[in-house]
């Protein structure tokens, strides 16, 4: 920010900082698509404006896609934030240890879909509890290795791709790899380097909006 020659606004006290906040923290090894900061500034400047200098300053490697002025007394935007969507690379070895047949792979997204609850011990803070995955998970389905965007360099030979849309509003903090797990009927050594997270979702009534909208794109409504 200091290359751009922005002036970011600082918060008061004895160790002011300047006010920012960032998507939800990634796992080590997680790849992602959609990465979201939220930063106030104590100069008006034009949205289009910020980006260009944003890009003109960052080091290689990291590429601003968009930037949007939100009117003064918005919610903040990880308040919108009602839902993820994610990657799982099940891999050939992954496949050999789950020991399914192909009619059962194809089938396993859409029978998790038909269940009521899916209960599974999961680890938080070093403790072992029961969660019910079900409610959280709003689509899975298997998708084609050429639906992947190329960027992500995700794809692998001889492996199938899972995408799981995870809900955010509810009471449980549910996590792609055990909506994965749960949905294979159990846990092939799915590690957070087989996962990737493709964009962050607000609400649009009955359906979901992308949380930040890409220049260029069109605020779509997502299936």
């Amino acid at each position: 920010m200091r290359r751009a020659g922005l002036q970011p606004y600082y918060s008061e006290g004895f160790h002011p900082k300047p006010v920012m906040e960032f998507s939800p923290p990634l796992p080590l090894g997680l790849l992602s698509l959609d990465e979201v900061v939220e930063i106030s500034l104590a100069q008006d400047i034009p949205a289009s404006a910020l980006l260009e200098r944003l890009n003109q300053a960052a080091s290689l490697g990291l590429e601003f896609l968009a930037a949007e002025a939100r009117p003064p007394g918005s919610p903040r935007l990880s308040k919108e934030l009602a839902g993820v969507e994610y990657l799982v690379r099940v891999e050939e070895a992954h496949l050999l240890a789950l020991g399914l047949d192909a009619k059962s792979l194809d089938e396993a997204p859409g029978r998790f879909l038909t269940l009521d609850s899916a209960i599974r011990d999961v680890e938080r803070k070093g403790k072992t509890k029961s969660v019910d995955l079900r409610p959280a998970v709003d689509a899975a389905r298997w998708i084609a290795a050429e639906e992947i965007p190329s960027e992500l360099g995700f794809t692998r030979p001889d492996a199938r791709y899972l995408f799981v849309r995870i809900r955010l509003d509810g009471s449980a903090h549910v996590r792609p790899g055990e909506v994965a797990a749960a949905l294979l009927g159990s846990d092939p050594g799915i590690e957070p380097v087989h996962l990737a997270r493709l964009r962050l979702l607000a609400r649009e009534g009955v359906g979901w909006r992308p949380l930040l909208t890409p220049s260029g794109s069109a605020g779509v409504l997502v299936g």
